[in-house]
């Protein structure tokens, strides 16, 4: 058996378990001033304590005679219910069988100066109003669908390639203030009703026949 090539050892070192209050804060959270009843002493958060402690905290320490003092956990908070999850390095949460679920009642926000990357394969966005505000955006895919009561458009510039353009309008308004300019290798118009074309100046070129067909033909 592995118990029996196991051999006992003495251990020296005296251990004691005891509650205190932390006064003090060092720089960028790494040390705390804690007082309990045996005195003051600095104390570095256990790395099983992910609550990063404030001042005021009543915390359980662990403390030997080496000196070496460690926050095992936070027990009350005086001041508020906030707190911070606080890691020095990689974070992974994993759930191997069951789903990762973040919620609040207020709000939920993401900060990094680094990347934000989200791999999935369906994502489900629903608000009642969304605000994005990015300079630069590439979106590669194999479809877009969009269904929306109104949409305002507001750019400098928009240029479009496609291999084929489809639009089915019930009403179409354009007010151009510049050049509406148009080159194609040939162009098809039907009209259903009226066509009306006013200008102040027209002028139509045909570099071979140009036919005018109608029951009436008013000039002048």
């Amino acid at each position: 058996m592995l118990a029996e090539n196991i051999s006992p050892f003495m251990v020296d070192t005296k251990i004691d378990i005891e509650y205190g209050v932390i006064h003090g804060v060092g720089e960028n959270n790494s040390q705390y001033v804690v007082q309990s009843p045996a005195g003051v002493f600095v104390a570095n958060r256990a790395f099983s304590c992910v609550i990063q402690p404030e001042a005021g905290d009543k915390v359980m320490v662990s403390r030997d005679n080496n000196r070496q003092c460690h926050i095992l956990a936070i027990i009350e908070r005086s001041i508020g219910d906030s707190a911070t999850l606080a890691f020095e390095g990689d974070i992974n949460l994993s759930s191997k069988k069951g789903k990762i679920s973040v919620s609040a009642d207020e709000s939920i926000d993401m900060v990094t100066t680094g990347k934000v990357s989200v791999f999935s394969k369906e994502i489900d966005l629903v608000a009642n109003k969304s605000l994005i505000n990015i300079e630069q955006i590439t979106a590669v895919g194999d479809e877009f669908s969009s269904n929306m009561q109104r949409v305002k458009v507001f750019a400098d510039s928009i240029d479009t390639v496609a291999g084929r353009l489809t639009q089915h309008l019930k009403n179409s308004f354009r007010i151009i203030e510049g050049v509406d300019q148009t080159k194609a290798g040939e162009m098809l118009t039907t009209i259903k009703n009226l066509f009306s074309l006013r200008s102040r100046q027209a002028a139509v070129l045909a570099k071979k026949d140009m036919k005018i067909d109608a029951e009436r033909i008013h000039m002048g």
